[in-house]
């Protein structure tokens, strides 16, 4: 007999996401050279300071943590993907979000 994976499949967060507010997506980046640790992220920007950084947020999705480099997908492709899922399975969350590529020569 053929085993069945019966682990339920993790919820999608789109169905959960605030309705209101800005959403970020972007990579994260420990800052530290040596370890290299990155993350592809989706915030809610809660509030802002009066500076335009983030003095509230929460993140709503992470992709995989790696560390070093060693990825099994690098952090942007994980990014994409979500965008391509996003757009084809939630079009209007995927056009509330702020994408990288979007913001590419904005200051």
């Amino acid at each position: 007999m053929i085993g069945i994976d019966h682990t339920p499949a993790e919820p999608d967060w789109a169905l959960t996401a605030p309705e209101t507010g800005e959403l970020y997506a972007y990579v994260w980046w420990c800052g530290d050279e040596y370890c290299d640790c990155t993350q592809a992220q989706i915030v809610h920007i809660i509030e802002r300071n009066q500076y335009g950084g983030w003095r509230e947020s929460r993140v709503v999705w992470n992709g995989n943590y790696a560390t070093e480099g060693d990825w099994d997908v690098a952090p942007n492709t994980e990014l994409n993907r979500e965008a391509r899922r996003l757009r084809k399975h939630h079009h209007e969350l995927y056009h509330r979000i702020s994408w990288p590529w979007d913001r590419k020569g904005k200051s």
